[in-house]
């Protein structure tokens, strides 16, 4: 996906309200693949401190070396998608 690992625990807090607000809560990931066993690693890592409520990110490998862009687009048009807008 290009997402540095910040943005992957971003992305967790944005499905948490999601989940939050349409669902009551519920919420299940699946892990698929990884191509970067690091990246992977680390963002599994704080996918699972974001759902335990952690703030703190742990990111030792910086940002992704490719063009990061904000998952909020897609996200909403996931959500016109999925009416639910």
């Amino acid at each position: 996906m290009g997402l540095s690992i910040t943005g992957y625990a971003q992305l967790t807090r944005i499905l948490q309200e999601l989940a939050s607000s349409l669902c009551d809560g519920k919420i299940i990931f699946t892990l698929e693949g990884g191509y970067h066993l690091d990246v992977l690693a680390y963002a599994v890592l704080n996918t699972i401190k974001v759902l335990l409520g952690d703030d703190e990110i742990i990111d030792p490998l910086g940002p992704s070396p490719r063009e990061e862009r904000p998952v909020d687009d897609f996200v909403e048009h996931l959500k016109g998608l999925h009416a639910l807008v």
